[in-house]
Parts: structure tokens; sequence; C-alpha cells
């Protein structure tokens, strides 16, 4: 009997850590991300034919700045630019998210992701990555997992085929995306291209470990049964 020996909950660290990491990096920007939320909100609770008909008096007035305005705005700018920086990381972290609106982009027409009414596509994703980015941490996790504790002789985590096809997917496009973006991608100095493609390799290498780990779990469940023990008496086994 092999002593079953406790492997790290990565499942549960990765998708933690990459939260905390998250906030950290957008709380600067909390009072512009609760704004883009309210309005979104007040864009779904007033109807459509009273947003067209708004009063004379809510519309806006464009004012020309005296230059000591000017400076100051420059300087906010400049300020604010800082400040978007942050918003990359987060979406570098869980860039995995961008599977789940695959479907919708592809029947939608005009081939655009899912965004709230009154909420920019940048504020969306910061949003909603991190969360969504959840699931996709804690498969990454689980994968570790179970690579470690194979080579323990220990089935646990089980890898599920889900898990399986997910891995494999990020794998595939993780390692074609930090491949193909160097090469065939426009020049944008806006665009942190480096940043992205190291979070598309990083990905291409946690897919693999997952696929990795069902693979081991598998010969390590064909040697069990080749040697008459299908109930993995010689190692302990688990599905959970």
């Amino acid at each position: 009997m092999v002593q079953e020996q406790p492997v790290f909950a990565f499942r549960w660290l990765l998708p933690i850590t990459q939260l905390l990491l998250c906030v950290l990096m957008l709380w600067p920007l909390r009072t512009v991300l609760t704004q883009q939320l309210r309005e979104s909100i007040r864009e779904y609770r007033t109807p459509r034919n009273l947003q067209s008909n708004l009063p004379e008096s809510q519309r806006i007035l464009v004012v020309p700045l005296n230059p000591e305005q000017e400076l100051v705005f420059e300087r906010s700018q400049a300020a604010f630019e800082r400040l978007e920086r942050r918003q990359w990381i987060p979406q570098a972290l869980n860039l995995p998210c961008v599977l789940v609106q695959l479907p919708y982009v592809i029947l939608n027409p005009a081939k655009r992701e899912w965004i709230p009414r009154g909420m920019d596509f940048k504020t969306w994703r910061l949003v909603s990555w991190p969360l969504g980015g959840v699931l996709f941490w804690w498969i990454a996790g689980r994968g570790i997992e179970g690579l470690i504790a194979a080579r323990r002789q220990v089935i646990r985590p089980g890898i599920t085929w889900i898990e399986t096809i997910t891995g494999g997917a990020l794998c595939v496009v993780g390692a074609v995306a930090a491949i193909c973006m160097p090469l065939f991608s426009g020049r944008d100095e806006d665009f942190p291209m480096a940043l992205f493609v190291a979070a598309f390799g990083m990905w291409s290498v946690l897919g693999g470990v997952v696929v990795s780990a069902r693979v081991a779990q598998w010969r390590l469940r064909r040697r069990l049964a080749l040697n008459g023990n299908p109930d993995g008496s010689p190692a302990t086994t688990a599905e959970s």
C-alpha cells in the first residue's frame, strides 16, 4: 500500500490569489467602475423611448477651457492614463473568459461580445472576467494537484473529460495566440503586447498541465488494471 501524502490545495490558492490581485489592481479605479455600473443599471431601468427623448436641459454643453483649466485637465488625463494601465492585468490574468464569449461573438452579426447597456467593453471585462476566471483557475489548480498526486501513485483529484477538453483548448489556443500575436497584430503603443503574449503562454502551460494530469491518471489506472488490482489497492484513488 502506497501511503497517501497530502497535496497542496492549488485549486483554492490560484483562484483566491488572482481575485486578490485583481482587487489590488482595480482598487484605485473603484470610483470609475462603480459609476459605470450605476449607469448600466440606470440604462436598464429607463425605457428606451425616454432615453432618446431627453429634455434640452439634460443635454451636454461643451464649453471651451481656458489655459489654466487645460493644464489641470492634461495633468488629470496623465494620471488617469497611469491608472488605466492597471486595467490590463486583470484581463491578462483571465484571458480564458474569451472562450465563454466566443459562441456569442460568432453568432452575433456585429462580431462583438455581449456588453450590458451603458457600459464600455473594458469596464465589463474588469467586472466579469475576474469572477468568471475563478472557474479556469480552479481547473488549473486541480490539474496541478492531479499531476503531483499521480507522480506519487495517487489519483486525486480525478480529472474529468470536461476539464481535459478545457485544458486542451487552452493549451492550443494559448500557444497559437502567443506565437501569432507578435507576428500578425498591428503596432499599438497603448497595448501591452508583451504582457498578453506572456499571459497566453502561461495559460497554454496551465492547460497542458491539466491534460498531462489526465494522461498520467489514465496510465496509472491502466497499470493498476494490468497488475490485477482494478480497485486501486496499491494506490489511493479518489475522484474528488
